[in-house]
């Protein structure tokens, strides 16, 4: 272990790290997006509630795309909506919320997003909201391995210039074979969890790390990650996340009335 790893004793003299007891830099979440891998179980998804939590009190607005569907029951998002195969429904607030796309197939949870990402965008430069917002997304790596490609056009032009419209990204994967390496660098701020042994999983590890930190990643105990932040790796024991409120359903009268009335602002 080299000089730019510390531990997570000193990860704390981070100001925001010290106020939620969290590895998160609030500054760098407006410059760039943040990643979080990892096998199953080790944490991911909590670490990505307690992200979410921080910068909903800092004012963010989220936008949780939930592949798995545990996102309403142990977030603190206050409201979700469940997408079937018959009802795709979705809408934009001004509040935080989950989509809950978990019934659907993986080729309709993609068309999905970047369908809600399209309007995202529209109604960004249209109304220039003053808040910021984070959209998450479980399963990254059904998204962003081919992220260049025609069928993710939304996602990569959030990834690489959101920020000039208030808008970033938060990759939850299971390794970083699954993502395209152009994601990757356009994550400043990167928690991993404990690497999988698979061949190319370490391979990518090392490729971006080194071989001293992969063999480091490879035997994390669950709740513990490397933070990356401005070119230096930390280990972190994190604290377990639970939430003190419960997301309750989305009430299809009250957004569409503000729906209705934010399409009348645009005009």
């Amino acid at each position: 272990m080299d000089n730019n790893t510390t531990t997570s004793k000193n990860i704390f003299e981070n100001k925001h790290a010290q106020k939620y007891l969290y590895p998160v830099d609030l500054a760098e979440c407006k410059r760039s997006n943040i990643l979080i891998s990892g096998t199953n179980q080790q944490g991911k998804s909590l670490l990505a509630m307690a992200i979410s939590d921080i910068l909903m009190n800092e004012g963010w607005r989220m936008l949780a795309f939930d592949s798995v569907g545990h996102w309403s029951k142990k977030s603190s998002v206050p409201n979700y909506l469940i997408a079937t195969q018959k009802n795709m429904e979705w809408t934009l607030t001004d509040d935080s919320l989950i989509y809950d796309i978990s019934r659907l197939l993986p080729f309709f949870q993609r068309e999905y997003l970047e369908v809600v990402l399209s309007e995202l965008w529209n109604y960004a430069i249209e109304q220039q909201p003053e808040y910021w917002t984070l959209i998450v997304l479980e399963e990254a790596h059904l998204y962003c391995r081919y992220i260049r490609g025609l069928v993710s056009q939304n996602l990569m032009r959030m990834a690489s210039v959101g920020s000039n419209w208030k808008i970033r990204i938060l990759a939850i994967s299971p390794s970083l074979t699954g993502l395209d390496s152009e994601f990757i660098r356009l994550c400043q701020q990167r928690h991993h969890f404990r690497l999988g042994n698979e061949l190319n999983s370490k391979r990518r590890m090392r490729a971006f790390y080194g071989l001293d930190y992969t063999r480091i990643a490879l035997s994390l105990p669950i709740g513990t990650c490397l933070y990356y932040l401005n070119e230096k790796l930390t280990i972190c024991s994190l604290p377990l996340f639970k939430s003190n409120t419960k997301p309750q359903p989305l009430k299809r009268q009250s957004w569409f009335e503000k729906y209705i009335y934010n399409k009348e602002l645009a005009k």
